[in-house]
């Protein structure tokens, strides 16, 4: 077993993308993200979209589900009942799951179930037959806000998919706070500094100050997607959205989500607008099947301008800003603060090479915060039989 390769897979479950990377156990070749999925045609890209369709014995997933009804999304949300769930479409799902007479950790066990099969089969094509005789040894992110609940369903749900051995768990802030350590420039990062990450995901916001171990405890853009839709709404009228087919409103929300929501520049959070001139911009959003007669449409097109598209992301960005801040007052009173650096710079590949580094390299977190503490509660009837042969034990304050 000791001369067996071993490959080390990063695997990003996400709320409305997800995505793998791997390497070699030696760091030979560096670290690859995979970048052709299923149905995606000639299209290169490092992400896929967490989606899933059910149709008798056949499961679509991913792109193969772009063009279909009655889709499941944002399942990964589901998995955390403490948490309230604000993105329709995972809403939604809940009924969708439920006429399958399944659960939310089968669903999300199926997909990755079909993302993993993916990896093993990009594997074999690199690796040809030798890849049989190599050890896989998984790294799958979790949400630092989740519950040990949630958390312990995301670990079931990876081991059904075929995941039985070498797997391991890393907090989503925390592979980011080790991507940012690696690529900030200049890095003057020292020893003893402390670092506040945040990690603005699909599903979840989190923030982890870091020094190589935790120094506190630890809305995401999904919040985007609905709010995108509520302008819809407010713009075409609530009568003319809700009559448009459900085929060509997901043209509109997958254009948005591919291509405007990822690359919108403006400066965010600011109430000056005059001098951004990115706001001076219109936006045309496919929108098929809409008549132009319609207010704010014209040949198949939904046209919004630069202001209006910045108020989607306004409320988001000052929720995350507040809780940054929330952060670094904690840091304060604990007579820390992070210190100032160079801004990493935004990669949508941040998850995947780090947990894969993070097989590579093992736990760098020395030291974490322990946000719980269990124990179990004994009770017992005394008696003069047991009184008599009781003492006080030396460990008592321990206990």
């Amino acid at each position: 077993m000791a001369g067996r390769s071993k490959i080390v897979i990063g695997l990003d479950f996400g709320t409305t993308y997800s995505g793998i990377a791997w390497s070699l156990h030696n760091g030979t070749g560096g670290i690859e993200v995979l970048s052709t999925w299923p149905g995606g045609g000639n299209r290169t890209t490092p992400k896929v979209p967490t989606t899933i369709k059910y149709d008798g014995d056949t499961q679509r997933w991913g792109y193969e589900t772009s063009s279909l009804e009655n889709v499941i999304r944002g399942v990964k949300l589901l998995l955390d009942e403490s948490q309230e769930v604000k993105y329709q479409p995972a809403s939604e799902a809940r009924a969708m799951i439920a006429s399958q007479g399944k659960s939310p950790v089968e669903v999300a066990s199926d997909y990755l179930q079909r993302l993993v099969d993916h990896t093993q089969t990009i594997l074999r094509r690199r690796f040809g037959t030798a890849v049989q005789d190599m050890r896989y040894h998984y790294i799958l992110a979790i949400p630092a806000v989740w519950s040990d609940k949630a958390k312990d369903l995301t670990l079931r749900a990876a081991m059904d998919a075929g995941i039985e051995t070498g797997i391991s768990t890393i907090s989503e802030p925390e592979a980011a706070a080790l991507y940012c350590l690696t690529v900030i420039q200049p890095n003057s990062i020292e020893s003893g500094d402390v670092i506040l990450v945040c990690d603005a995901g699909g599903g979840t916001v989190t923030k982890s100050p870091i020094r190589l171990e935790e120094a506190t405890e630890g809305t995401g853009s999904v919040i985007l997607d609905e709010r995108f839709r509520d302008l819809m709404r407010e713009t075409l009228g609530s009568t003319t959205y809700d009559a448009i087919p459900q085929k060509s409103k997901n043209v509109t929300i997958k254009y948005w989500e591919e291509n405007i929501k990822p690359s919108f520049t403006s400066a965010l959070g600011d109430d000056d607008d005059d001098d951004d001139e990115f706001l001076d911009m219109d936006y045309f959003i496919p929108l098929p099947g809409v008549s132009s007669d319609v207010q704010a449409v014209s040949n198949g097109f939904l046209q919004l301008s630069g202001h209006a598209i910045k108020k989607i992301f306004d409320p988001v960005i000052n929720d995350i800003e507040k809780l940054v801040q929330s952060q670094v007052d904690s840091l304060s009173e604990a007579r820390m603060m992070p210190k100032v650096t160079p801004k990493a710079p935004m990669n949508p590949l941040i998850g995947r090479p780090s947990y894969v580094q993070r097989g590579l390299d093992g736990n760098q977190v020395m030291e974490r915060i322990a946000r719980r503490n269990y124990g179990v509660t004994y009770k017992i009837t005394s008696s003069s039989q047991l009184s008599s042969d009781s003492y006080w034990a030396d460990l008592e304050e321990l206990c």
